[in-house]
C-alpha cells in the first residue's frame, strides 16, 4: 500500500518542438503522497541531437528537483 508520504517523479520532453531553434521544451511533476507540490516546464538550454537525449535532459533536471525536495523534508522532519 502507498503511504501518503510516497515522493514520486514524472519528466517529458518534447523532441525538437521549436521549429525556429529546434529546443526541446521539458517539464517535470513531483507528487508527495496523491498531491501535486511541485511542477515546471522549460525550454531546454541546449539543442538535443536525439529524442534520448531530450529525454536524459528532461529527467536529469527532474531527479535535481526530487532531491531538493528530499532535503527540504529532511530538514523539516
Amino acid at each position: 500500500k502507498a503511504s501518503s508520504f510516497d515522493l514520486v517523479a514524472f519528466s517529458d520532453s518534447d523532441y525538437g518542438g521549436a521549429s525556429q531553434d529546434r529546443k526541446s521544451t521539458t517539464g517535470g511533476s513531483q507528487f508527495l503522497g496523491r498531491m501535486l507540490i511541485s511542477w515546471q516546464c522549460k525550454k531546454q538550454t541546449i539543442v538535443a541531437t536525439s529524442t534520448t537525449e531530450a529525454e536524459y535532459v528532461a529527467a536529469a533536471s527532474c531527479c535535481g528537483q526530487v532531491l531538493w525536495i528530499q532535503n527540504q523534508l529532511l530538514d523539516y522532519g
